[in-house]
């Protein structure tokens, strides 16, 4: 299954420039895998898709709290 990751849809989702546990350039986006989140950036020029982070996010957490 191909999946265009830059496509905003209910699962990924583009958070711009938060604060974070890792160093990345904005935007960062994220994807939501059940309980998980898969925090990542792109680079259009190189096609490459690169993954800063899973997580996990239980339901009381929000996104900020997650990625410190």
């Amino acid at each position: 299954m191909l999946v265009d990751p830059l496509a905003e849809t209910r699962r990924i989702k583009r958070l711009g420039a938060l604060k974070a546990g890792f160093v990345y350039d904005p935007p960062l986006r994220e994807l939501k895998v059940g309980d998980y989140r898969v925090y990542y950036n792109v680079v259009e020029q190189a096609h490459t898709v690169y993954v800063h982070a899973i997580r996990y996010k239980p339901p009381h957490m929000t996104t900020e709290e997650v990625l410190r």
